[in-house]
């Protein structure tokens, strides 16, 4: 089970992102990751399957999913 959004570093959000599909350019992944994490701890946060939003008066943000969610899956090929 993931931890709260809430309870994660910057570096485990910008993980997360990725893991579940959303993809920032990396010159915002900063500032996107410390409005992400500011608005979960205010209880701004929603972030669904398809899209995270942030109602944070001070940095609203909206991400939409642009990929499938990245899963590792081990293979029988991967351990022999």
């Amino acid at each position: 089970m993931k931890r709260m959004v809430d309870q994660m570093t910057r570096y485990e959000i910008l993980d997360a992102l990725l893991e579940d599909g959303f993809e920032i350019d990396p010159m915002d992944a900063a500032d996107v990751s410390l409005t992400i994490q500011r608005a979960a701890r205010t209880g701004c946060l929603t972030w669904t399957r398809d899209r995270i939003v942030s109602t944070l008066s001070t940095r609203p943000l909206t991400l939409l999913r642009s990929r499938a969610a990245f899963h590792v899956v081990d293979s029988p090929e991967a351990s022999s």
